[in-house]
């Protein structure tokens, strides 16, 4: 996979100043035009520290098992941990942007490039900070994530155990259920059956009203016949005399006809009678067959709770499928953030050992610096006094000066007098000479 850059803006060389003095790391024009000899090292070495984490003493330990494979490891004391160094600062210049950092950048700056290089570091730095802003917010995630999971754990732990209750419910009451299917089965058999019987005895209860309502309305014609002819026979026998013979037959011929139809009407009855209490065994052969209805349907809805039951089983099993999916997706959110809140962690405890080791190293430097104020100071009132002194010495001479120009001034004007009347004299010497010359020459 390619490595990720970022762009950055360039800041000014004041910015950049100021930025590394808020930092608490030295830094002014003059370092940046001319560094002295190992300050971009130690600057950048800062910077290395400052957004990795790594310190000067893990890139100086000497990493005995590497070490073993070479002949003399005492000749590469400096040079490893100087490999190992710019290693570190070329991953963390690829990080921030800088792809074409080089040694030269360390060893031969130029100011253009370094104010760039250190923007860019900059930049980074604040996206840094940016970032670990976030891991509070990470944390809470975490916590909810992991509340979330706990209470998905409870829940999956719940619906387990109601579904194996069910289960074991279900299987207790499975033979009860197979019975009840039995004996559903068995009593809808006798049911029609009885259904059958019942509506033959209906039939025949239907024909022995017809054949009961026909005799009765037979015996009461006969009835009003014989009351009739009981009448008709008084007014006959007021009038004319009969045989006693003939009357007495015509009687018991009309008694055994009345006595036939008695019995016939109470064999009807008593077959009626039959029929009613066949008709009451049905009704309530039929009332019991309705509760037994109602039983079946009881443990039809029995069933119905159990099918039911099961379907929520299996829904309640694909939900546990489905939040064990969500187990594993929440797992591995809680593993990430688990290894962003590591990895911020260690930042963060980074940057305090960082700034643990920048406030010693400022209060050593401040301590220094205080000390070499006091010794500043104290050669700036030396200094003074020496001036104060070179001063009064200065005046001195200059008073000494201005007196022995003077005196040179009238020595040179007596030295200049005296000169001219040397030259004067000369002259004389030289005319009387030539003068002299040419008289001997002449002669």
């Amino acid at each position: 996979m390619a490595a990720q850059h970022y762009s950055f803006p360039t800041l000014s060389e004041q910015e950049v100043i100021d930025v590394f003095a808020e930092l608490q790391i030295p830094l002014s024009t003059q370092s940046l035009t001319k560094p002295p000899t190992g300050f971009m090292r130690d600057l950048y070495e800062r910077c290395l520290a400052m957004l990795t984490g790594i310190r000067r003493e893990e890139i100086t330990t000497r990493n005995f098992a590497a070490t073993q494979c070479l002949s003399d490891p005492g000749l590469h004391d400096d040079t490893i941990p100087e490999i190992q160094f710019f290693r570190e600062l070329r991953r963390l210049m690829e990080t921030v942007g800088i792809t074409d950092f080089s040694r030269r950048d360390v060893d031969k700056p130029v100011k253009e490039r370094t104010v760039r290089i250190l923007s860019a570091i900059i930049n980074f730095a604040k996206f840094r900070l940016d970032k670990m802003d976030q891991i509070e917010e990470f944390e809470e995630d975490l916590e909810n994530l992991l509340d979330q999971r706990q209470a998905l754990v409870d829940g999956n732990a719940q619906a387990a155990m109601a579904i194996e209750r069910c289960d074991n419910e279900r299987e207790a009451v499975r033979p009860q259920v197979e019975e009840l299917e039995r004996e559903s089965f068995e009593l809808e058999g006798t049911l029609k059956r009885l259904n059958n019987e019942q509506g033959e005895l209906q039939k025949d209860s239907r024909v022995l009203k017809e054949e009961t309502a026909a005799v009765q309305e037979r015996v009461e014609s006969l009835k009003l016949a014989l009351l009739n002819q009981r009448q008709e026979n008084e007014k006959l026998s007021m009038q004319v005399v009969h045989s006693p013979d003939k009357l007495k037959a015509q009687l018991d011929e009309m008694e055994r006809t009345l006595e036939a139809t008695t019995d016939h009407k109470n064999q009807a009855e008593t077959r009626l009678r039959q029929v009613h209490a066949k008709s009451e065994g049905l009704l309530k052969l039929a009332k019991e067959v309705e509760k037994s209805q109602g039983m079946l349907e009881e443990v039809a809805q029995e069933m119905h709770k159990a099918v039911d039951v099961k379907s929520e089983g299996k829904t309640m099993k694909t939900t546990i499928a489905d939040k064990g999916e969500e187990m594993k997706e929440l797992d591995a959110q809680q593993q990430h953030l688990q290894r962003e809140l590591q990895l911020a962690q260690e930042r963060l405890q980074r940057l305090n050992t960082k700034k643990a080791t920048m406030k010693d190293t400022a209060e050593r430097q401040l301590s220094t610096a205080q000390h070499e104020m006091e010794m500043v100071e104290r050669e700036r009132q030396a200094a003074q006094a020496q001036f104060d002194e070179g001063s009064q010495f200065v005046t001195a001479m200059k008073g000494k000066t201005e007196q022995m120009s003077e005196q040179h001034k009238s020595e040179m004007a007596a030295m200049q007098g005296h000169l001219d009347n040397l030259a004067q004299e000369l002259e004389s010497y030289h005319s009387a000479l030539f003068t002299a010359i040419a008289k001997s020459t002449v002669a």
